[in-house]
């Protein structure tokens, strides 16, 4: 019996170690060592990531990470019967994680029948294998990053599905873009992994992963064997080996369509990945046969086959599907939505849960909420709208006809004023008859936003900064984690100009009072178009006596444009053309497409044209492109940048013009009155009042 199996795990002195640990040093010892791990497999130094693997599965630091990750108070115990639940259990357990006469035992399966979908079997390790798999899961995923493909999204730390749409769109787009495309998935992906291979290639103790991959599996008290292929998903390691079994598919497909010399064109052959599915851009249908052939001999290699009957290739004019998005090329851009069959499921699942629900009005609510934000969240960052348009319309049916089942013989109008609150828009909302503040939410509400994707080469191991950065800013935008309490304060006011923040308007948090750092105690939300204004503004928090604002140098701008004192147009001014067309326009009204003033200007407009309101935004003083209506007697009334599309008003015809109050009227100078009015008039162009 060994030193561990004599430990007593009741005792005092092991519940206080593990009490005693400081779970910050650990982790940032865990983030040391990976990093060195890393960087010696990015260097192809092999004896080196062998020493230091050895080393973090001999780390008692990281042995109790690896405890801690899977004691959790609600997970099932594996074919013991045990689970880890008080301090002293967990710290034995840690020091009995040792690759030492080893010896996985087989996993429990149990069947999950929920009272509606299909029934799902569930593969339970022990507690001791779960802890010993994770632990060697911080071993192992340092090296398959480093030698992971650039543009392979799932499973892998710092990326998303979100970064593998947007790379598909940008592939695809471009007048040079290829016009085939090739989505390739993989039959019974997981099941079928070749454990020869895995046992050949895999970058990890291998006594330790046999014992995983043969472990067998326990039902109805019956043991199964383990089989020559196949990998458990239940297990911490199997995404990590599932990514390494396929990636250099990138480099055997454009040798396939490259034999005879380097990569010349990059486009074709072009390969995105997320898991087992795979998506391809090609330039003939020559090439898509080619490309095809390859990836299926390299997955014959490993014990894999293409499903043909969800492999397909066709032009990207044609529309496909891929991770719940369809595709579809209009001109020189390719555009996503969720798919058809991904809204007409999601309305199906809702209206089912309604027509169902067995609980309270509030916990209804609460649950709609929850899966149309979820839901919500994943489709915001593509050409959504008419989706989300759908799914509001379908919750209000379902809801209404499940209100007329509840009250047959009540009318249409008092039904409709007992569960539907009026908003001040017009819009209606499911709410708790006597509390209109919990009501169902609204997703056509839900901002649509561009994705950043993330910098393909970028390894999470060796530039942790760059993915935290992006973490935050992800959180900024889509007002979470802990920027969502800073944005219930202001309840979504910018902090600047005292307006509301709106659902297309770019934001951002700034510092306040002057202070270096932001922080969510000291943050605010702004729009982003005011962190640019030329008018400085005035904390409100600041106390006076500190506050240098200088009020006559802070209205020069808006004077200089009131006296008509305006920068001279240099003679090459790109944006003369537009001047000039404005200049000679005689209607009221007039609508112009992007591509309609592309072709006044002889060029394209600038990338941040189609994607930022602020280019749109005349700034007085400066020459820039919007003085080419504002010059020519326009202003902007609306810029759609979905659409592509603005519209422009003639000034005389923007609107009334703004009177002084009568407390006012005769006691302040004509130039004075003149300037605040045209001050205002500012404002309300600018923020769209």
């Amino acid at each position: 019996m060994t030193l561990v199996g004599k430990l007593d795990p009741d005792s005092d002195f092991l519940a206080d170690m593990w009490d005693s640990i400081d779970w910050r040093a650990a982790e940032d010892r865990l983030a040391d060592l990976q990093r060195r791990l890393a960087k010696a497999a990015a260097d192809f130094d092999r004896q080196a990531v062998i020493k230091l693997q050895d080393v973090i599965v001999s780390d008692l630091d990281c042995r109790c990470l690896a405890v801690r990750k899977v004691a959790k108070p609600h997970s099932g115990p594996g074919i013991d019967g045990v689970r880890w639940t008080t301090s002293g259990q967990k710290m034995t357990g840690a020091l009995a994680l040792t690759p030492v006469d080893y010896r996985a035992k087989p996993q429990r399966l149990i069947e999950l029948k929920p009272h509606k979908g299909r029934s799902r079997r569930v593969k339970l390790s022990t507690y001791h294998d779960r802890a010993m798999a994770t632990l060697y899961s911080f071993a192992l995923a340092p090296v398959t990053e480093a030698s992971a493909e650039r543009k392979s999204f799932a499973f892998r730390k710092g990326r998303s599905a979100h970064d593998a749409v947007k790379y598909i769109t940008d592939m695809f787009s471009g007048a040079s873009a290829p016009k085939f495309v090739l989505v390739c998935d993989v039959k019974a992906y997981y099941a079928n992994i070749s454990h020869e291979w895995l046992m050949a290639h895999a970058p990890m103790d291998k006594d330790v992963l046999r014992e995983f991959l043969g472990a067998g599996v326990v039902y109805a008290h019956a043991f199964f064997p383990a089989d020559d292929h196949g990998i458990s998903l239940g297990n911490p390691l199997s995404p990590m080996l599932g990514n390494f079994v396929l990636d250099g598919l990138q480099r055997t497909v454009f040798k396939a369509l490259n034999p005879y010399g380097d990569v010349t064109d990059y486009a074709n052959g072009n390969l995105v990945r997320f898991a087992d599915d795979i998506i391809v851009s090609l330039r003939t249908s020559e090439a898509v046969e080619t490309a095809r052939k390859a990836i299926a001999d390299f997955c014959a290699e490993r014990g894999l086959a293409l499903n043909d009957e969800k492999t397909f290739s066709h032009t990207t004019y044609e529309p496909f599907d891929f991770l719940g998005y369809t595709f579809c090329r209009q001109d020189d851009r390719i555009y996503s939505r969720p798919s058809d069959d991904a809204v007409e499921r999601f309305a199906a699942e809702l209206k089912t849960d309604i027509s169902g629900w067995k609980k309270s009005q509030r916990k209804l609510i609460e649950h709609l909420n929850s899966r149309l934000k979820g839901w919500a969240g994943y489709y915001r960052y593509g050409d959504s709208q008419d989706a989300f348009n759908y799914i509001d319309h379908a919750v209000t049916a379902a809801l209404f006809e499940a209100v007329v089942e509840r009250h047959p013989k009540r009318k249409v109008k008092q039904l409709v004023a007992k569960y539907w609150y009026e908003e001040s828009d017009g819009t209606h909302s499911y709410t708790l008859p006597n509390d209109r503040t919990v009501k169902v939410y609204h997703i056509a509400e839900t901002p649509i936003a561009q994705h950043r994707k993330v910098r393909a080469v970028s390894n999470p191991y060796l530039d942790p900064e760059y993915f935290e950065q992006r973490q935050e800013e992800r959180d900024i935008v889509n007002v979470s984690g802990p920027w969502r309490s800073v944005w219930d304060r202001q309840r979504g006011i910018c902090h600047y100009c005292g307006t509301p923040i709106l659902a297309d308007q770019p934001k951002l948090v700034v510092a306040k009072g002057n202070q270096a750092k932001v922080t969510p105690r000291n943050a605010a939300y702004i729009h982003e178009a005011c962190a640019f204004d030329e008018v400085s503004t005035l904390m409100l928090d600041t106390p006076a006596d500190f506050a240098h604002y200088d009020v006559v140098k802070a209205l020069e701008p808006i004077a200089s444009q009131a006296r008509g004192e305006w920068r001279p147009l240099p003679p090459n001014w790109r944006y003369r053309p537009l001047l000039d067309y404005f200049s000679h326009l005689d209607k009221k009204r007039v609508t112009l497409s992007f591509a309609d003033i592309e072709a006044i200007l002889g060029g394209p407009l600038p990338v941040h044209a189609g994607n930022d309101k602020s280019w749109w935004k005349f700034k007085p003083g400066r020459t820039c492109p919007p003085r080419s209506w504002v010059d020519g007697g326009y202003d902007l009334a609306e810029v759609d940048l979905k659409k592509r599309r603005a519209r422009f008003v003639r000034t005389d015809e923007a609107g009334v013009p703004l009177i002084l109050p009568p407390e006012l009227s005769g006691r302040v100078p004509d130039n004075a009155a003149f300037e605040f009015e045209t001050f205002c008039h500012d404002l309300i162009q600018r923020y769209g009042l």
